[in-house]
């Protein structure tokens, strides 16, 4: 299970546990879609393009993440996971 904070119609933040304000969504969802209540979906990019858009998004994937993530740690699994998601969304927009 996930759950996301939405803010404004948009995902801000992803958790991996139940906290107040969030909502329970799919493992789809990632921060910056957009919800209109019932549904999720990609925003169009605006601002770098995409190609920048995936090379910032890579750079968060720093050494010390990707160890935390092998050594088990549940935050740092879940922020890979959610770059991932990111990456793979600007990727089917391209």
């Amino acid at each position: 299970m996930r759950y996301a904070q939405i803010e404004n119609d948009v995902v801000v933040q992803i958790d991996c546990n139940p906290r107040a304000g969030f909502i329970e969504v799919d493992d789809s969802v990632c921060c910056g879609m957009k919800f209109d209540g019932e549904n999720f979906s990609s925003p169009k990019p605006a601002g770098l393009p995409i190609q920048e858009q995936i090379e910032a998004l890579e750079a968060q994937q720093s050494p010390r993440l990707l160890r935390c993530a092998s050594l088990g740690d549940s935050y740092s699994v879940a922020k890979l996971q959610e770059i991932e998601d990111s990456i793979k969304a600007l990727r089917e927009g391209l």
